[in-house]
């Protein structure tokens, strides 16, 4: 986040609200942060699921 400000500063001299942009590209981090975490759950269970699949097939 602070790298963020950082640019987010630099910004404000090229006419854009440094609030607004903030606020954006914050969301944007936040949604690509929640999608991976998301995707990284969804591999784990499907791994999860896989091998009490083969457990059961094997009589265990």
């Amino acid at each position: 986040m602070n790298a963020l400000k950082e640019g987010i500063g630099l910004r404000s001299y090229g006419q854009e609200d440094p609030s607004r942009q903030f606020g954006k590209e914050g969301l944007e981090i936040f949604q690509e942060t929640y999608l991976d975490i998301a995707r990284d759950v969804t591999i784990q269970l499907c791994q999860l699921d896989l091998y009490f699949a083969q457990r059961e097939e094997e009589g265990l």
